[in-house]
């Protein structure tokens, strides 16, 4: 009689037998060569991280891939830029330019080929930092009239993140703009000489450190006709720090010959420092006599250090080029005597001198001088005859008696000393 026992294990082991044959028929499937290539990826997407970096999903659409290829292009041909792993279906490109468009397209690929390429997708990658504001305030206003034809061209413009900033101006006397000039690194710029009853059309386009650009607006300008001359001028006036210039008389166009005088006026807790731009020194008000356009700046100081003198001035000798060999200085007067307190050189070209005097701590009872040592063939004392020597005149009275108090901390501008021949 058939064991029961014995034919239940002979089933039992000829199902583990088959589970085995299953299992290794499994095995030799996922080692076999694919039959197909890859379905092509969709929806593919970039998105910008950083300026400088793009994260790149897609779907994937098989399920035979070894892996997937990324193509970037941004001006020129696509080009190969990286691989992920099967089923990984995101890329970080992270070796980018800031401000750049760059498009992408992935594939699909395994021993037999790779699929066709996913649609081709966009990104644009933002600004590192700001792009500078756009030029404004232009010289001549725009839709002057009666311009000059030798004229400067001046505007104004700056960046919020403090980068140095370069122009490209566009310029031209019909509908179109030509460029002019680029790469100019200051605000203005002085065209060929113009027509007569001619209107121009400018533009100026700013570009900062990180290569951000801001365009300003087109403006115009008509240029005075012959027969009424080209005898008007402008006057543009920049603050370097907190004051205001008067201007006087105030109007935006000055005859041949006018004179025109500007007026430093210092915010509190400020003071002026002098002038720069196409004029210099510290004469305030300062005197301007209209021969053709100027450009004048303003530079104002905060008075923050309360220990810190500084003295500016102007020495003229009337009839007289200064020599090398002149110099300022001041006399203290503590005991009731003059002693020589501080000395300066004086810039020769202008008159102009400064003292500083650090760390004042009191008060100084002083009086200022000049000299000038025209042969250099010794110390201010004797003095020789062919020297010229001058005081600070500071109530105009003509008497040597301006002894002044200077507390600690001072900051003054307007010392100036007349010289004159010497004589005992």
């Amino acid at each position: 009689m058939f064991n029961t026992h014995a034919r239940h294990k002979i089933i039992i082991t000829a199902s583990l037998a088959f589970l085995a044959m299953l299992v290794s028929c499994s095995d030799n499937k996922s080692t076999d060569t694919p039959a197909t290539i890859p379905a092509r990826p969709e929806n593919l997407s970039a998105i910008p991280l950083t300026p400088t970096s793009a994260l790149l999903q897609w779907d994937d659409m098989s399920d035979n891939e070894d892996q997937f290829s990324v193509f970037r292009a941004e001006k020129g041909p696509f080009a190969h830029i990286g691989s992920t792993i099967v089923d990984e279906n995101a890329f970080l490109d992270s070796l980018l330019e800031d401000s750049s468009t760059y498009r992408y397209y992935v594939t699909a690929s395994n021993s037999v080929g790779s699929s066709a390429p996913s649609e081709t997708v966009s990104v644009t990658t933002p600004a590192l930092g700001f792009p500078p504001a756009a030029p404004q305030f232009p010289s001549p206003a725009d839709d002057s009239i009666g311009v000059p034809i030798a004229v400067t061209l001046m505007w104004e413009c700056a960046d919020p993140d403090g980068d140095s900033l370069t122009y490209d101006i566009y310029f031209g006397s019909g509908p179109y703009l030509n460029l002019a000039d680029s790469n100019l690194t200051i605000p203005s710029y002085v065209p060929d000489t113009l027509d007569y009853g001619t209107t121009y059309n400018w533009k100026v386009v700013a570009w900062d450190d990180d290569r951000h650009n801001a365009d300003g607006a087109v403006w115009h300008f008509s240029t005075a006709d012959s027969t009424a001359g080209d005898t008007t001028f402008m006057i543009r006036v920049d603050i370097s720090g907190q004051g205001h210039v008067t201007v006087d008389p105030d109007r935006p166009y000055f005859s041949m010959g006018d004179t025109v005088m500007l007026t430093a006026v210092p915010t509190a807790g400020w003071y002026f420092w002098g002038w720069g731009g196409d004029t210099s020194g510290v004469e305030n008000p300062l005197m301007i006599i209209m021969t053709r356009d100027y450009y004048i700046v303003a530079n104002f100081e905060a008075a923050a250090d309360t220990t810190t003198t500084r003295i500016r001035g102007v020495v003229t000798w009337p009839g007289h080029q200064l020599s090398p060999h002149t110099y300022a200085f001041i006399d203290s007067f503590y005991d009731g005597s003059p002693h020589l307190f501080a000395q300066t050189d004086v810039d020769p070209s202008d008159g102009a001198f400064l003292f500083t005097i650090p760390d004042q701590s009191d008060t100084l009872y002083v009086e200022f001088q000049a000299h000038d040592d025209v042969n250099g063939n010794g110390p201010w004392d004797p003095i020789d005859p062919v020297d010229g020597w001058g005081f600070y005149d500071a109530n105009g009275d003509s008497i040597r008696n301006d002894f002044l108090l200077i507390p600690p901390g001072t900051h003054m501008d307007s010392v100036r000393i007349v010289l004159h021949g010497f004589s005992r």
